[in-house]
């Protein structure tokens, strides 16, 4: 049986002081070929990644922002994830500015190759014992890596028809080749949309079952080419 990649045993060591007295870290997932790795939504088949911050001292809010996930076609149906290194920003909010902060966080994740094997990661740092860099915007940071943000827009700015079980998102734009979305619930409940094989020319729809009786809250749509957006009633551009 194959080994488990190697993962990163720390945060980065670097922390930049954010807007409104924010910072941010990153989490580095360093997979192996031939491995990956799963989104915080990680479709039917994947295991989605839980992070336990408790242990963690002086934290207000700690905020994990995943960069745009890839589509798994594979033998027994689909699952969104990542396959080569990736980084996760975190942004940490301190309950108090003057105290220093400390990071602690038991990350439960699921590796795959031929087999799929859930790892348990500690990750710890501590701010007062790494280098804080200037202070700059978020916007400045997230536009070094276009694919490590994702613009919020309301919810009801996407049209979204029910049909039976059937659900359908129309976008503004034709989908480009491997475009998916995928709709959530408040309570967890999620469906990938894909286009259909046998839609229309020129068709913009990504459709899937919806098999719950709650509302949808969120619509994530990732086309290959442009930065994700998610659509939302609650917090813009959560992903």
């Amino acid at each position: 049986m194959q080994a488990a990649p190697a993962m990163a045993q720390t945060l980065l060591a670097d922390v930049i002081s954010l807007d409104e007295g924010e910072h941010l870290l990153f989490i580095s997932i360093d997979l192996n070929s031939g491995w990956k790795t799963y989104w915080r939504q990680p479709g039917r088949f994947g295991l989605a990644p839980d992070f336990d911050w408790q242990a963690s001292e002086n934290v207000a809010s700690i905020r994990v922002k995943f960069p745009e996930p890839l589509l798994f076609q594979e033998s027994n149906g689909t699952s969104i994830g990542y396959q080569t290194p990736t980084l996760w920003p975190v942004v940490v909010r301190s309950e108090n500015a003057d105290s220093p902060v400390y990071i602690h966080l038991s990350l439960n994740i699921g590796l795959c190759a031929e087999l799929c094997l859930p790892e348990r990661v500690e990750l710890s740092a501590s701010m007062h014992d790494l280098v804080v860099q200037p202070e700059v915007t978020m916007a400045q940071i997230f536009a070094l890596e276009s694919n490590l943000t994702a613009s919020g827009q309301p919810l009801n700015d996407l049209i979204l028809e029910h049909h039976g079980t059937e659900i359908s998102i129309f976008t503004d734009t034709p989908n480009a080749q491997g475009s998916f979305a995928v709709a959530e619930d408040e309570q967890g409940h999620h469906v990938l949309l894909q286009a259909s094989d046998n839609r229309p020319q020129g068709a913009i729809a990504l459709s899937g079952e919806w098999r719950w009786e709650t509302p949808i809250s969120r619509v994530t749509v990732v086309e290959p080419g442009n930065r994700m957006v998610v659509f939302s009633n609650g917090v813009q551009g959560q992903r």
